[in-house]
């Protein structure tokens, strides 16, 4: 992995590209040795990653309190 992958970038993306990613994200991390500079970057773009997907899940869920 060469760079981090920014929410910004992500919050572009429809859901299931964001799944996408998340799945390669996650089979690099199993790839990746502990304690790398390439490790720190796949895990700081999975967490982009999940933020992504938990504000388009809050996006689409419309809760009405009385």
């Amino acid at each position: 992995m060469k760079r981090i992958v920014t929410f910004n970038e992500l919050s572009k993306l429809k859901p299931a590209e964001l799944y996408s990613y998340y799945h390669r994200l996650s089979n690099t991390l199993h790839r990746t040795e502990q304690g790398t500079h390439e490790r720190r970057m796949v895990l700081a773009s999975l967490e982009h990653v999940i933020q992504a997907m938990n504000v388009q899940n809050n996006d689409d869920w419309n809760c009405v309190f009385a």
